[in-house]
């Protein structure tokens, strides 16, 4: 998660947004919870494909 908190400091949303996907994606110790904490995440909660991955993650994934 480090990489794409980096990438949120970048403004490079895309980026970050590919990182956090690859982390849901392949079931890593990271939930869709610790992301909607995560408060240097904030930049990107607005954005519709962040709140597209949560929702894919959160309900496909059994995760909160």
């Amino acid at each position: 998660m480090v990489m794409a908190i980096i990438y949120v400091q970048c403004r490079e949303y895309d980026k970050a947004l590919d990182e956090l996907d690859e982390l849901l994606a392949q079931q890593t110790p990271y939930t869709v919870n610790d992301f909607k904490l995560n408060p240097e995440l904030e930049p990107l909660r607005k954005l519709p494909r962040y709140q597209e991955m949560m929702r894919k993650y959160g309900v496909t994934a059994g995760r909160p």
